[in-house]
């Protein structure tokens, strides 16, 4: 009786592990991929403002010709300023619900849905 019980919480926290915070491989003709790809740009953004900010480092620049340049700099500045953002997950979900805001703000939310 306690090896199949053991067994299925093996499994459960095995899969829990694994699924824990990697972003989705999506492919480049997919209509969410660029949407996904800056999302995932912005929380790499965020994280790295969150570190800078911890370790007293100075702000890092963007380059001026990476796409979308201006909202991923504002986005690491809110973090870098704002002490109220303290935790890596904070960070993560403020740069997910952003970048969701500003695609959407810009018009390309809207897919080739019926």
């Amino acid at each position: 009786m306690r090896r199949p019980a053991l067994f299925c919480l093996l499994l459960l926290s095995s899969s829990l592990v694994l699924a824990h915070g990697h972003p989705v491989a999506v492919a480049d003709d997919h209509p969410e991929a660029p949407r996904l790809k800056l999302c995932n740009r912005a929380e790499d953004v965020a994280l790295q403002a969150l570190g800078d900010r911890d370790k007293r480092r100075p702000l890092r620049p963007l380059p001026a010709e990476e796409a979308h340049a201006t909202f991923l700099q504002s986005l690491a500045r809110q973090v870098y300023e704002e002490p109220q953002i303290r935790s890596p997950k904070f960070a993560q979900s403020l740069a997910r619900g952003r970048c969701n805001e500003y695609w959407e703000a810009r018009g390309e939310g809207q897919n080739a849905r019926p």
